[in-house]
């Protein structure tokens, strides 16, 4: 039987690296930046990446740095949050703090959000962009005011 090449391992563990990270963006950045690595520090991405895909709470819910970016900081050295399985959300750290969370509006009932929604009576929205309103339809995001 034929052993790899080094030049064909990496090619491998790089398909399998891609395969996994869930921003598909800056592919041959990513390729020249992992091509850089040890063949053992490209093994240790590949899995680091195959498992961080499925668990960590920030790229679970799509908040993932370009390929690049992961390279340039090394990220699979970073300690990250788990999602929990069922919902996707980071597993708490701590026993939460008694809610301040208005039935109405879904907000805290700090915010100027509260504020505007249930004690102005104004419509409910989501996200404020300077002076325009909008909230989110399974259409996208439509502008209440």
């Amino acid at each position: 039987m034929k052993e790899q090449s080094d030049k064909e391992i990496t090619e491998i563990l790089f398909k399998d690296f891609w395969k996994n990270y869930p921003k598909k963006e800056g592919k041959k950045v990513a390729w020249d930046k992992f091509n850089r690595l040890s063949i053992e520090t490209q093994r240790v991405v590949a899995d680091h990446v195959r498992e961080r895909a499925k668990t960590d709470a920030k790229w679970v819910a799509g908040f993932t740095p370009m390929a690049s970016t992961f390279f340039n900081q090394e990220r699979w050295h970073d300690e990250y949050e788990v999602a929990d399985k069922i919902s996707g959300r980071a597993r708490p750290k701590r026993e939460a703090k008694a809610s301040t969370r208005c039935d109405n509006c879904r907000t805290d009932s700090t915010t100027q959000r509260h504020h505007d929604i249930c004690e102005k009576g104004m419509a409910y929205y989501d996200i404020q962009k300077g002076e325009e309103y909008y909230k989110f339809t399974g259409e996208g995001m439509i502008r209440v005011i």
